[in-house]
């Protein structure tokens, strides 16, 4: 598996969604449907799968593709595997919404609309029964969706597939967010499974906070615990004797734990299982513990013969380590504020687009959210090229720059703003800036994009901060055309209540309420293999490999 590297990271949302200057882009790229519109396509690390051998290695492995049009939709997202490579040894799952083509190794799977551009595909892989270790083939992904295309470098995308025969440790995922309520001691429920081919002999389990705000208790001898940011921050435990076969689980005599303080926001825990081969490099000091011993204690009966390859290897490591969010009950959250608006084709009308605080606590922080400067919140709006701006708020003005993220829909040079607030804003309230704008042309479902910064914690939502304001106008006289739901935390439907002291915005108290959640690749959503069919959830990073 290589060195298990503690690392102090701030999610990919966070990094794109921080106000600084190094991160914002240039506002006069390519809008979301004009002619050239693109994305990438990420393909994942490679994967190893075990040989079938006395009824182990049965299970799918996700090979993972990620997908990303920043800033605009993906209408129509369609992907075609070919897994000519694997043909006498490994063998594809096939996902809800996929079709063979030709034959089993190849497949035409439709995913639908992307409202956000993010994604994420996966599809199954497996051994085939009697394949040999050391056989090795790539399956190559090609994304495609209606409105654009992929901006390749020219090589293939494609994850390798090599099948092994060996140990291969897993740790079970606590999931997306666990709860771990401030002023409180948590328990991890962690379980080590060998899904290999053979024993694995000598084990190591590290749990670590990531945000310096949770600490990690316990004093056992056979454990070295990490102390970084004037607190226990880490701890990875040594089992040199234990002999996991494969199909075994073993837990925790004591299960390792993290500790928030009282007060304590969201934070998230990094958690994973190696074999004694895998060492800790981190920034802190490393010092052993100095009570008693920890035990792994089997959980099930064995399943399957033990083989003879090499119990300290590990033949594959995407199974190995996760990071889950930690929910304190206390969270400095923000939202977009999108909605629709149904207008006329040469009329004006009120275009209302702000942040909400979806939050546990007061955004009170005054921080630099970009130009032109300090804020509580800045909104950030992209009207399309097809309406004329005709009236902008007293605390909005053009934007030179932007988060990365923020486009309008249709052809043309879009119309940015920035909306910059001091205003406090208690949890459920938001704050929303009424534009005029007017249609120059029957439009359905063309779009504002709204990204919204703000002094948020490492545990926070980022998918809400972008949302979009919808425009549908008709010619005067016709129908007005359906509206299409927004993509934000909340729809901007109606005038907001009290005014509020930064100028040119309304203040209002929405109640806590829930979050949107469109169904289909909504925000930074993944699609990843579960029992053979596709899903969606929340994107959420493993660990990195050393």
């Amino acid at each position: 598996m290589g060195r298990i590297h503690i690392r102090r990271s701030a999610a990919a949302a966070v990094a794109v969604l921080t106000a600084t200057t190094g991160l914002f882009v240039g506002l006069t790229v390519a809008p979301a449907t004009a002619a050239g519109a693109r994305f990438l396509v990420e393909p994942d690390f490679g994967r190893t799968v075990p040989v079938r051998a006395d009824g182990n290695g049965a299970a799918y492995r996700p090979l993972d593709v990620y997908f990303e049009a920043f800033g605009h939709e993906l209408l129509g997202v369609k992907v075609a595997v070919d897994g000519s490579a694997l043909k006498g040894f490994a063998e594809l799952a096939l996902p809800r919404g996929c079709a063979y083509t030709t034959d089993h190794l190849h497949e035409l799977c439709s995913l639908g609309d992307s409202p956000s551009g993010f994604g994420t595909f996966a599809v199954g892989v497996r051994a085939t029964v009697g394949a040999v270790a050391g056989r090795h083939g790539d399956v190559r992904f090609k994304v495609t969706a209606r409105n654009a295309t992929e901006q390749s470098s020219g090589a293939a995308d494609s994850v390798g597939v090599t099948v092994g025969d060996g140990p291969d440790l897993a740790i079970n995922d606590l999931g997306d967010e666990i709860k771990a309520p401030a002023g409180s001691t948590t328990a991890l429920p962690l379980q080590v499974t060998n899904v290999g081919s053979s024993d694995a002999k000598g084990v190591s389990v590290f749990v670590h906070d990531e945000y310096q705000i949770a600490t990690v208790p316990g004093d056992f001898s056979n454990c070295s615990y990490e102390t970084y940011a004037g607190a226990r921050r880490g701890v990875i435990c040594t089992f040199p004797d234990a002999v996991v076969k494969p199909g075994e689980t073993f837990v925790l005599s004591t299960p390792l734990a993290v500790t928030v303080p009282a007060g304590g926001h969201a934070d998230a825990v990094y958690y994973g299982v190696g074999t004694l081969a895998d060492g800790a490099t981190g920034e802190g000091d490393w010092a052993k513990g100095t009570g008693g011993v920890l035990s792994l204690v089997k959980a099930v009966r064995p399943q399957g013969k033990a083989a003879v390859p090499d119990p300290g290897t590990d033949i594959d490591d995407r199974n190995n380590r996760y990071t889950t969010g930690l929910d304190t009950g206390i969270v400095a959250d923000a939202s977009g504020v999108g909605g629709t608006l149904n207008g006329t084709v040469g009329k004006v009308g009120k275009a209302i687009v702000g942040v909400r605080n979806t939050g546990t606590v007061t955004l009170s922080t005054l921080r630099q959210v970009g130009d032109p400067g300090e804020g509580t919140a800045a909104v950030y709006v992209s009207f399309p090229a097809e309406v004329a701006v005709t009236s902008v708020p007293s605390a909005c003005k053009t934007a030179d720059a932007g988060p990365e993220g923020l486009a309008a829909s249709g052809d043309g040079v879009p119309h940015p703003y920035v909306c910059v607030t001091r205003q406090v804003l208690k949890p459920g309230q938001q704050m929303v800036f009424t534009f005029g704008i007017k249609p120059l042309k029957v439009l359905s479902r063309a779009y504002a994009g709204v990204v919204v910064l703000a002094a948020e914690d490492n545990g926070a939502n980022y998918d809400n901060n972008v949302a979009k304001l919808y425009i549908n106008a008709a010619k005067a006289g016709a129908k007005p055309t359906t509206p299409a739901p927004s993509s934000g935390s909340g729809a901007a439907t109606a005038t907001a209540s009290a005014s509020a002291s930064s100028g040119g915005g309304s203040l209002a108290a929405t109640g806590g309420g829930s979050d949107t959640t469109p169904m289909m690749l909504a925000g930074a959503a993944a699609i990843v293999l579960g029992a053979g069919a596709v899903v969606v959830v929340r994107r959420r990073r493993v660990g990195e490999h050393g």
